[in-house]
């Protein structure tokens, strides 16, 4: 610790540094321990509610040098309040976008390249239980996939507990300094903790695939996996296709059952004001970008997608409001 306090008095220009997200969350505090041992300084986001332009005004005022968002919740209403007004903030401090806790979909990624051209944009992957496990820089390329570097202590598993094979689909494992398990909570801890030929495992619950360049794609979790007729679709990757759309503003896809397929793909959206988009044209669209069995069944439209608190998708309300919805 005195080594950490040394090092961070020696710092001699500290950026700053501003987390969008409330400090209940994971992300937002590891921004504000990297900000602590690094000597550098934190702008506090206080408002009970996210407001995008509240944001800004605090971006602007504190000459934050590295902005970080949680998902499309937070950086689509961002990116579109600077493109709406680009001459009312100054950002010119602004250096870096940084991203974590849930993905960007292509469509909200395109919207934040235009509204912060030349500004870095970080991707990072990680989870309570793992810490940091990968990360990447938005080289204004790819297809959106949430796709990180990684080290040799992040793997891909198969059922059988073994490294899984290049393209292969598997659960994401990761060793090295990891936490002893959860408090008093030993079943828990069972099933997330795993000691494999000597070496000890968390395994968060998102599925993954390695690539072959060494990178890891992240492509989902696998308590929201929908199984319809055998096959598995991942909500997130519906998702990011419903949302390049541009009468999307926000969307959830959960499964639903289904007599024949026993589950089928559910979307419920949130319109952007004055669209009149349809169901049909919708799922028209998702079937020109992904197969057609990850294409949604049904569309219902949405004053608002069921989000908690940290603005991840509340997949359990979304699913009951689906189920309501479809007349299950």
């Amino acid at each position: 610790m005195e080594a950490l306090a040394t090092e961070a008095a020696a710092v001699e220009n500290p950026m700053v540094l501003m987390a969008c997200g409330p400090l209940m969350h994971g992300g937002s505090q590891w921004i504000m321990g990297n900000a602590l041992v690094a000597g550098q300084s934190i702008a506090y986001y206080t408002d009970p509610n996210f407001d995008a332009e509240r944001v800004l005004d605090l971006a602007a005022k504190s000459r934050t040098v590295s902005l970080a968002m949680l998902g499309d919740a937070m950086a689509r209403p961002i990116a579109e309040a600077v493109l709406k007004e680009p001459e009312r903030w100054d950002l010119s401090g602004l250096a870096a976008i940084s991203n974590g806790a849930a993905p960007l979909s292509l469509g909200v990624r395109e919207e934040i390249r235009a509204a912060f051209p030349g500004k870095f944009i970080l991707d990072s992957y990680g989870a309570s239980e793992s810490g940091a496990t990968g990360s990447s820089f938005d080289t204004g390329e790819g297809d959106g996939s949430a796709r990180f570097g990684v080290t040799d202590e992040v793997q891909v598993f198969a059922p059988d507990m073994k490294p899984a094979a290049v393209g292969e689909r598997g659960m994401l494992r990761r060793s090295g300094p990891i936490p002893i398990g959860y408090y008093k909570d030993e079943k828990k801890t069972a099933a997330t903790f795993k000691e494999v030929d000597g070496v000890r495992w968390v395994i968060p619950g998102d599925f993954a695939r390695r690539e072959e360049d060494g990178t890891v794609t992240v492509l989902g979790r696998g308590s929201v996996c929908i199984n319809t007729g055998g096959e598995k679709v991942h909500p997130e990757e519906v998702e990011a296709v419903l949302l390049r759309h541009d009468g999307v503003f926000d969307a959830v896809v959960v499964g639903t059952p289904h007599e024949r397929w026993g589950q089928q793909v559910t979307a419920l959206v949130q319109r952007r004001d004055g669209s009149d988009l349809t169901e049909s044209q919708l799922i028209e669209h998702a079937h020109t970008l992904i197969a057609n069995y990850k294409a949604p069944k049904q569309v219902f439209f949405v004053d608002a997608v069921p989000r908690t608190p940290v603005s991840k998708v509340d997949y359990p309300a979304a699913t009951k409001q689906a189920l309501e919805l479809v007349g299950d």
